[in-house]
């Protein structure tokens, strides 16, 4: 016999206060007394209780494997997170990354819940998150990904139509550690090419391996900036190593400033 895995609720005209159930055309009564599974299954025969579980099943696996589909798409927690894919010994690209689902999952999470005007919105009230900023300058043009010790990545990357506005994200794939940084004019209504880094775990010093990579993305952004250094106002304050100020946004949201005798430069040992 042939059955049907479908409900149709039709309710009578005389009676629809007690509308019955049709299944694969077939009545099956609701008692007023006693409306109710028990009800169902004593007024269904023997075969339509079978088809009836076959249908329960077949619903009760369609909503799971609905659920297993959408829990897939869920982020992976960082503690059980492998980041190899991002590295171009693993056919990794910075357009391809730019584009990867994940990679914006791991931004929202790594940088800190914190709101900064750094001019980059139209307006200053209120200041719009960090994160807008970062994928700003994350978004444009000149983008660049480089890979050390079969481990880390600098991924780099300026804001469209203002690339003096420039961004990177370091990356440790094994331990998850993620540093960024933003070049930006304006920290408030505070004017001057400054420096804001941003990191996801809290750590007394910035690890050494992102110093090593961070001078030398540092040392290619200056020898940009000084071809186009005259075009910019002498009004901005521009340091010896290019920055009036360099700051650092704790994960807690947490700014502070960092003394004026840091240099963001690796001395080449390790």
């Amino acid at each position: 016999m042939e059955v049907s895995h479908s409900f149709q609720w039709v309710p009578k005209a005389k009676e629809a206060s007690r509308a019955p159930l049709v299944f694969n055309g077939r009545h099956v009564c609701f008692r007023p007394e006693a409306d109710g599974p028990r009800s169902i299954g004593r007024c269904m025969g023997s075969n339509q209780r079978w088809a009836c579980m076959v249908c329960l099943l077949a619903i009760a696996g369609g909503l799971f494997a609905s659920q297993a589909s959408a829990k897939a798409e869920d982020p992976v927690s960082p503690a059980s997170e492998s980041l190899t894919w991002l590295l171009p010994s693993q056919g990794a690209s910075a357009e391809g990354i730019r584009w990867d689902k994940r990679y914006d999952h791991l931004l929202s999470r790594s940088v800190p819940k914190v709101s900064i005007y750094l001019g980059m919105s139209k307006s200053k009230a209120p200041p719009p998150p960090l994160l807008s900023a970062v994928r700003e300058v994350m978004g444009g043009l000149d983008e660049s990904l480089v890979e050390t010790d079969g481990r880390y990545i600098m991924l780099s990357a300026c804001r469209l139509h203002s690339c003096q506005e420039k961004g990177f994200v370091w990356i440790d794939t094994v331990q998850g550690a993620v540093v960024g940084g933003v070049v930006h004019f304006f920290y408030g209504a505070e004017p001057g090419r400054s420096l804001l880094l941003w990191s996801n775990k809290q750590v007394e010093s910035l690890p050494e391996p992102f110093l090593r990579d961070f001078s030398q993305w540092n040392s290619q952004w200056r020898r940009d900036a000084a071809d186009v250094e005259k075009e910019i106002a002498p009004s901005v304050p521009v340091a010896e190593d290019g920055y009036a100020k360099v700051r650092l946004v704790a994960p807690d949201g947490r700014i502070k400033s960092l003394p004026t005798t840091f240099q963001p430069v690796h001395d080449g040992t390790d």
